[in-house]
């Protein structure tokens, strides 16, 4: 029986992450409060209430954090639900259990969880594990905060629900996952790199990291940490349980020397010339997704074959193709500015970067080098006027837009033959768009609108 049998739990936010526990916990035998702050004619709740409707399950909108605590004995919080809400610091102070997301599905789930956390990479490296491991015969699932990938993807807890237990769950896991976990334990965790962001959600840097550096916290012995030696900033606690296997410069279990990565124990290289696309980091993120694969009977050898038969993903360094010789790439899951420069080492020939919308730290100094390594840049959104100062202090003189659709305009009508036309927006899209994949799927449109000719 599950142990959320009978259990009256009451779920927060019904996006997502919310209609897929309520699901779940409603098919474990949960008896169920849902509630959202939105009202019910809110375009994005039309959909996730006809998902939920005939679950049998109370469902209040327009709430304003009520809770009636005699008929409460747990809290599920969706992942965009911050620790400060007055009804999850009350919990506290009342012992009511809160849990996250992936604590929640963790304790369904019978199959084993690949969790991968970080500021940038995630996607990627839990998407090309998935890839490795299907190419390579395992039975495995792309879950947790992974979304707008262009792959099959499912809610953590849809997931959790259904999964065999000789199936494989890929999760990506993010800081507000982590923000509620006490028994949550994966087979294997790994971080891919912890840089400044969700500084509107955390009071300092450390908070948010110390977030991050949770995903180690309950590994025993065999369990396994990827640890990557090239990003101190991730690695794990002294005493933590488990096996490490790193990445580093020498002396690894994947060594990346330059621009190739060698798994020594098997004689095999990956050039970053074979990979999707280009770039240092994703070697690193190949190099991850390998060892990964590798806890879950995977031989280096076929990790790495299917590595190069790996095509990459939507949102993340989309190569839409060309038009008049120009070339248009999809970075739409950029949030942050560390991640810009990341993109922009990638990115082929001259750059036109598009860049703007909510900043989300407050540290803008990483887009005075990007800017450095661009042929123009091109702002727009609700922060743009901010990021201007940090693109002219490096010589630059960025073209101001209000919308995306303006910038694309400019920046395609100033692109010559050979340059490219570069989206990665190092923030996020929540004052034009509903997210990120929304974002995306505007610049797709507007690649497509583009004539050709003239």
């Amino acid at each position: 029986m599950s142990e959320f049998s009978g259990a009256r739990v009451l779920v927060i936010g019904l996006g997502r992450a919310g209609v897929g526990m309520s699901k779940a916990l409603k098919a474990a035998g949960a008896e169920l409060t849902v509630v959202d702050q939105k009202s019910a004619d809110a375009s994005t709740m039309l959909d996730a209430l006809d998902e939920v409707s005939g679950l049998d399950i109370a469902i209040i909108t327009s709430w304003a954090g009520d809770v009636d605590w005699n008929e409460t004995d747990l809290i599920a919080a969706s992942p965009g639900v911050p620790r400060t809400h007055p009804a999850l610091r009350e919990a506290v102070g009342r012992e009511v259990p809160v849990l996250s997301e992936v604590e929640v599905a963790y304790r369904m789930a019978k199959a084993p969880m690949l969790a991968v956390t970080g500021t940038n990479g995630k996607s990627t490296i839990c998407a090309l594990t998935y890839f490795i491991l299907n190419e390579c015969g395992k039975r495995a699932r792309l879950c947790g905060n992974v979304a707008g990938t262009g792959l099959p993807e499912e809610t953590v807890t849809a997931a959790a629900a259904s999964a065999a237990p000789d199936e494989v769950l890929v999760t990506e896991v993010s800081s507000f996952h982590l923000d509620w976990v006490s028994r949550f334990r994966p087979v294997a965790a790994t971080i891919t790199q912890i840089v400044p962001d969700h500084l509107d959600r955390y009071d300092s840097f450390d908070e948010y990291a110390a977030a991050k550096r949770r995903i180690y916290a309950n590994l025993r012995d065999d369990d396994v940490a990827i640890v990557n030696l090239l990003r101190p900033e991730t690695l794990p606690p002294d005493g933590m349980g488990g096996v490490r296997l790193t990445l580093g410069e020498r002396d690894a279990d994947a060594v990346i020397p330059g621009e190739m990565v060698i798994f020594p124990e098997s004689h095999v290289e990956l050039r970053v010339s074979e990979l999707w696309t280009g770039g240092h980091h994703n070697l690193e993120n190949a190099a991850v997704a390998v060892l990964l694969a590798s806890t879950q009977g995977v031989s280096p050898i076929s990790a790495v074959e299917a590595v190069r038969r790996f095509t990459g993903l939507q949102n993340r360094m989309e190569r839409l193709g060309e038009k008049r010789g120009v070339r248009f790439v999809n970075n739409s899951m950029c949030t942050n500015p560390r991640a810009v420069a990341a993109s922009l080492e990638s990115a082929p020939g001259p750059v036109l970067l598009l860049a703007g919308g909510v900043c989300k730290v407050d540290d803008l100094s990483p887009f005075e080098q990007c800017a450095k390594r661009t042929r123009q840049v091109f702002l727009y959104g609700k922060d743009a006027e901010r990021i201007r100062s940090a693109v002219e202090s490096a010589g630059c003189r960025p073209v101001m837009s209000d919308t995306l659709e303006e910038a694309f305009e400019c920046a395609a009508s100033a692109a010559q033959s050979g340059d490219t036309v570069l989206l990665s927006p190092g923030c996020s899209s929540f004052d034009q768009f509903e997210n990120f994949i929304e974002r995306g799927r505007r610049f797709r449109e507007l690649v497509k609108e583009w004539p050709d000719g003239g």
